[in-house]
């Protein structure tokens, strides 16, 4: 294998499934459940264009927004940002484009844009190794050279390694932006949260645009617990982008921290116009009134929530522990006894229907 190697040439036939966009969700989970974890399920028009693909994240994040894989389709699921590549698309021209664009899922097609194949991390890593990117006898020579090489390590876990390649990667590349970008998600992802930060700031120093830069360098001041300079993050980025709801839901997020139950709530709501009301939103709306100590309003928004998602244990749970505080440990073991069948595990909640029961103070 070397760099004029043809994509349709590799082996690409065997770590995906097609499935039309009216297949129902709980077919497509039992699809998921069938391949190995690097796997996907691509979503096709007519059987052969792509439109979307479907991972176990893709199903575990409609779960988590409340929605019954039995009651969707995989249109409802799929997720549309995928690279589309030539099968006669050689490996020198294509590795760089994937370090470029960092993309999700990559799908092999013919001029005809029809799907011939699925370029997966195993593929990306076989090339990888193809081409010497893992060979340390032979040093990349240029930045997006030491890029690539960044981004294979990064897929194997050997992230202070791939570290060490977007340095490397920093000190020749001209598009310092996406360089210092690139460093920050390396010190991200090592846990060197305040590496990242200050990797971060050069990024929206050079460009106060770069909403993901904003947005990540949010989330890693909520990490470090920091929510109040986290939520300035979180603003610029929603500025940026206003029809998003994600820098929306984690200011609220971060509002809670903070113990601005109110603004925390206005967030909940703003991102409500954005995306509809989910299990998830009303769940966070909920552990918002339970830090205002209104746990009448936290009770309905918890309600809410498990109408949309019955499984929904957290929100079972904490609608227990209202219930105790105002009082009736009937309804509040019920919700317990809840907790339990969905989850027979859940330590904490067998506990607290022990102390229900003994009628003693818990929460």
């Amino acid at each position: 294998m070397d760099k004029d190697t043809k994509i349709k040439e590799m082996e690409i036939t065997d770590e995906y499934i097609m499935v039309g966009p009216d297949v129902k969700g709980n077919v497509v989970a039992q699809n998921l459940q069938d391949l190995d974890a690097d796997s996907v399920v691509l979503v096709t028009k007519d059987g052969q264009e792509v439109i979307g693909f479907i991972t176990h994240t893709e199903l575990v994040n409609a779960v988590a927004d409340g929605h019954n894989p039995q009651e969707m389709f995989a249109s409802d699921m799929m997720n549309t940002d995928f690279m589309e590549v030539l099968g006669d698309e050689t490996l020198g021209n294509l590795m760089p484009k994937i370090a470029e664009k960092y993309p999700n899922v990559i799908v092999v097609i013919d001029y005809n844009c029809y799907c011939i194949g699925y370029f997966s991390k195993n593929d990306y890593n076989e090339a990888m190794i193809g081409l010497g990117y893992y060979d340390k006898s032979h040093d990349p020579k240029t930045p997006e050279e030491w890029r690539a090489r960044g981004t294979a390590l990064t897929t194997m876990g050997q992230i202070e390694e791939a570290i060490k390649c977007y340095e490397n990667s920093l000190a020749l590349h001209v598009d310092k932006e996406r360089a210092w970008f690139d460093l920050a998600k390396g010190f991200e992802d090592d846990k060197k949260y305040k590496d990242a930060i200050m990797c971060y700031d050069k990024v929206v120093s050079i460009n106060p645009e770069n909403e993901i830069a904003w947005m990540n360098r949010g989330n890693v001041y909520s990490i470090l617990r920091l929510p109040d300079r986290a939520i300035q993050s979180y603003t610029r980025a929603a500025q940026l982008s206003p029809d998003t709801d994600k820098p929306v839901i984690n200011m609220g997020l971060a509002y809670l921290d903070l113990g601005e139950v109110k603004k925390a709530i206005s967030c909940f709501s703003d991102a409500e116009e954005k995306k509809g009301k989910t299990a998830e939103l009303w769940y966070w709306k909920g552990s918002a009134y339970d830090k205002a100590k209104k746990y009448e309003k936290a009770i309905k928004c918890y309600d809410q929530a498990i109408k949309l998602n019955s499984k929904y244990e957290d929100a079972w749970y904490n609608k227990g522990a209202a219930l105790h505080i105002l009082g009736d440990d009937k309804k509040a073991i019920e919700c317990l006894e809840e907790v339990l069948r969905i989850n027979p595990y859940n330590e904490s909640a067998r506990e607290a229907k022990l102390i229900c029961e003994g009628n003693r103070t818990l929460f």
